[in-house]
């Protein structure tokens, strides 16, 4: 019986011990893209930052591959408090709130530099705060390539080479 209870006990106090070496939080950030895509690759450099600076108090869980849903699921999660963080395109998002499509406009922006000006500027706090209204935090923008045309016939150097593709839109 002695043996039992001292087994108990140390099957105890291990389960103790591993509950305290346990992070504190925990972060689900879900995304549609691959694990070798470069927003997959900022959220590994995310979550090990996050784990340093914590001190392994929160442990942020990736979900790349849409495992979690697809773009507009991911956001509802967020909405629902499943999952904690997203990474979406701004076309998902304005399915919430038609005014975030203005970022989907076609040659809106000359520049990378005006675009990223444009976001972390008064438009991106006025598109922020119709977001914020749907349970949403902003954190950043990230490019994800400016629109360009590509197919699987030719090369597009000039307007004349798109005649005869079949091309899909947004």
């Amino acid at each position: 019986m002695k043996k039992i209870l001292a087994a108990v006990m140390f099957m105890v106090i291990m389960a103790a011990g591993a509950a305290s070496a346990a992070p504190e939080y925990k972060i689900k950030v879900a995304y549609i893209s691959s694990e070798s895509h470069p927003t997959a690759q900022a959220m590994t450099g995310f979550a090990k930052d996050v784990d340093s600076a914590s001190q392994g108090r929160i442990k942020v869980e990736l979900y790349p591959n849409g495992q979690l849903g697809s773009d507009r699921e991911l956001c509802e999660g967020v909405q629902m408090g499943t999952i904690q963080m997203v990474v979406s395109s701004t076309s998902a998002l304005a399915g919430f709130d038609k005014r975030i499509q203005v970022l989907d406009l076609p040659y809106l922006f000359t520049t990378r530099k005006a675009a990223f000006d444009a976001v972390d500027g008064e438009l991106g706090k006025k598109l922020n705060s119709y977001l914020e209204k749907k349970g949403f935090l902003v954190l950043g923008y990230q490019e994800n390539g400016f629109r360009h045309v590509t197919n699987s016939k030719r090369p597009i150097k000039t307007p004349a080479d798109l005649k005869g593709l079949k091309i899909r839109t947004m």
